[in-house]
C-alpha cells in the first residue's frame, strides 16, 4: 500500500485544508493495528519527519499523524492519533445540504435551545461595604469570594 505523507498548514476542523505533499512511500500496517488510529512502518523517507498528516490508499482515509519515530534499522514508524473525517468525506459533506441545530462552540452564534446563554458576558463589581467582606479593608489575610451568576438558564427571565 502506498502512504502519501503531507505538511497540513490548516486548522484540524477545516473542510478544505492547505496540505503540502511531501513523499509517497511504500508501507506496512504494523501488526494488529486498527484501521482508525493505524501505526505504518515505511523504509526510507528521510525527509517525513516534520509530517504531520496521512493519507493510506488501501484504507482511502486521511489521518492526523501524533508521532514519527525511528527504529535502529532506520525504519519509520508513524503513529496516527484519529482520521480526519472531514478530508476522508470531504467530497461527500461538500455535495450535502445542512440544517445545524446544535453548535457545541462558545461563544455560540447558533440558536440552540439546549445551551440559552448569550454570546457575550457582562461583568458587575458589587462591593459589600455593609459586610465582613469589605474591598476597602481587605488585605493579604482577608479570604476573598467570587460569586458567579448566570440568569434565565432554564428559559426563564429571571435568575433562579
Amino acid at each position: 500500500m502506498n502512504v502519501t505523507f503531507y505538511k497540513n498548514y490548516s486548522d484540524n476542523k477545516a473542510v478544505n485544508k492547505t496540505l503540502e505533499i511531501v513523499s509517497v512511500l511504500s508501507a506496512e500496517w504494523l501488526d494488529n493495528t486498527s484501521v482508525l488510529s493505524p501505526v505504518f512502518i515505511v523504509s526510507g523517507g528521510d525527509n517525513i519527519l516534520s509530517c504531520n498528516y496521512v493519507y493510506c490508499d488501501r484504507a482511502q482515509r486521511y489521518y492526523f499523524v501524533k508521532d514519527i519515530q525511528v527504529n535502529a534499522g532506520g525504519q519509520k514508524i508513524i503513529i496516527c492519533e484519529g482520521v480526519d473525517t472531514l478530508q476522508t468525506y470531504k467530497n461527500y459533506l461538500l455535495s450535502q445540504n445542512f440544517h445545524i441545530i446544535r453548535d457545541s462552540e462558545k461563544p455560540t452564534f447558533t440558536k440552540d435551545a439546549k445551551l440559552p446563554m448569550k454570546p457575550y458576558k457582562k461583568v458587575d463589581t458589587i462591593k459589600f461595604e455593609e459586610s465582613e467582606f469589605n474591598l476597602n479593608t481587605a488585605n493579604e489575610y482577608s479570604y476573598n469570594y467570587v460569586l458567579v451568576c448566570a440568569g434565565g438558564g432554564s428559559g426563564t427571565s429571571e435568575t433562579e
